[in-house]
């Protein structure tokens, strides 16, 4: 607490806070300091506390734990689904049976539904590396099909509330189910998937692009992970995300013996190409299952029963929290693995914005959202729907959702008001890179390998965020 402050004091204070925390959330990190959105997050909190800007109980009242409880199960389920080799083998089966030119809608589809049904950046993260090494191994420039994977896990995350952080708030605050989300929704993902390949194909035009070299890959994923929630730190990389050069030295367990010189062996046939997409001197990916491994079934199956419990009925968080438990107390899963694939940070974020902003109101920093709710903006479907994807890309679209959510809530009489803001701040994510945090981690984790600058991004990503948003209002407006 803060007793030597007086109240008008106090709430300067406090506008400071949230004002120096929002840019942070904009910038990406503080000026001249290691200070990124997480850190800066956890900090707001403490200073809202500090200033005795919020009481104990007001706290804990502002914290949604339902999001954060989904937030976390999910993150366990994708962890255990890594870890069993699922993410490998769907890309075994894309290497294996994709032609180089049908490389860019397999990694649009294959983003998009993995997405839906996970967190996308989670799914970022996991495929990133792989999608930067297969498009080289194809001999194609990297950079269209890493944009596809960040506007398609974006776009195909709107789908269902479990899709991304934004999608589990809106969900959790305006109380619609999973299958009601899934079935206004899931239409707008699916149109959207085919716009965004589309959009991609014109523009980059991935099959005229000249080849490129392979060379080291998915150096900087490990980077990327800390970028989910701004922090810089790194995160466990998979083990698929090792460069093609080094992949002879690092992919297998006998990696420091020397193999034998040719001469050795002058009649043995070549190896069988597992993946004939794939140049023989391009086996990049030599630890990816060749067939559907049975070791997958338990965590396919608890994720299949998570899956059933959603549309059942069940709250998301209870079905989502039962299942990671199941993953957890299974012998085929250390836990500890697991939890090291958790992004604490994404976590951290999340909790010290529901206390900055709920610190923010009790000072009555919010007025001016208020009013605006209130004024006839709110109720033009395409205003409203430019407003909220402009400041996703403001501050990203979670911290933008965050700052939304009370001064709107009186507000959105219905169920297509509180989608129509889904899908906002979601589709509008695509606009620029700093519009979500699926962008970051695909842009920062394929550094230096592929460099995606602002121009570039806003390029692609501007025609494909309008055109997913004029679709999203026209089909949600017409209840189509």
């Amino acid at each position: 607490m803060a007793p030597w402050l007086a109240p008008h004091a106090r709430d300067v204070a406090v506008a400071v806070v949230f004002a120096v925390s929002y840019f942070v959330f904009a910038a990406g990190r503080l000026p001249g300091t290691q200070i990124r959105r997480s850190a800066m997050a956890v900090i707001g909190a403490a200073m809202i506390f500090l200033l005795g800007a919020l009481p104990a109980r007001a706290a804990i009242a502002a914290v949604d734990f339902p999001t954060l409880v989904l937030l976390f199960a999910m993150m366990i389920i994708a962890a255990a689904l890594h870890r069993a080799g699922f993410f490998d083998w769907i890309v075994a089966v894309i290497v294996a049976r994709v032609k180089p030119g049908q490389l860019l809608p397999a990694v649009i589809f294959t983003a998009g539904i993995l997405s839906a049904f996970l967190v996308n950046d989670v799914v970022c993260l996991v495929l990133a590396p792989l999608v930067l090494q297969i498009a080289k191994a194809m001999r194609r420039d990297p950079v269209a099909y890493l944009l596809a994977l960040a506007t398609a896990s974006n776009i195909g995350g709107l789908a269902t509330i479990t899709g991304n952080p934004q999608d589990m708030l809106i969900a959790s605050v305006s109380g619609i189910g999973y299958r009601a989300y899934l079935f206004h929704l899931a239409p707008v993902a699916i149109a959207g998937l085919f716009l965004d390949w589309a959009f991609i194909q014109w523009l980059e035009r991935p099959m005229g692009l000249a080849p490129e070299p392979a060379s080291a890959g998915g150096a900087g994923v490990s980077r990327a992970a800390g970028e989910m929630a701004g922090t810089g730190r790194s995160a466990p990389v998979p083990a698929s995300a090792i460069s093609a050069a080094a992949s002879g030295a690092a992919l297998g367990r006998d990696a420091g013996r020397v193999a034998p010189a040719p001469a050795a062996q002058p009649h043995a046939a070549p190896p069988e190409n597992p993946f004939p997409a794939l140049a023989p001197d391009d086996q990049i990916t030599r630890r990816l299952p060749r067939q559907f491994d049975r070791g997958m079934l338990p965590a396919l199956v608890i994720v299949a029963l998570v899956l059933a419990g959603f549309l059942l009925g069940i709250p998301p968080a209870v079905a989502a929290i039962s299942g990671a438990a199941l993953l957890l107390i299974s012998r085929r899963h250390d836990a500890g693995e697991l939890y090291r694939q958790v992004d604490w940070s994404l976590l951290l974020l999340f909790i010290g914005l529901f206390l900055i902003i709920a610190g923010a109101e009790q000072a009555h920093l919010l007025g001016w959202l208020a009013g605006w709710a209130e004024s006839p903006l709110l109720r033009h479907a395409a205003l409203f729907t430019g407003f909220v994807a402009l400041l996703s890309n403001l501050v990203s679209n979670v911290p933008a959702v965050m700052l939304l959510r009370a001064p709107v809530a009186h507000v959105l009489h219905s169920n297509r008001d509180w989608l129509l803001l889904a899908a906002a701040s979601t589709l509008g994510g695509n606009l620029t890179i700093t519009g979500s945090i699926a962008n970051f981690i695909v842009v920062e984790g394929a550094r230096p390998a592929a460099n995606i600058g602002f121009w570039r991004y806003l390029r692609v990503g501007a025609p494909i965020a309008i055109a997913t948003l004029v679709l999203a209002v026209i089909l949600l407006h017409f209840n189509l």
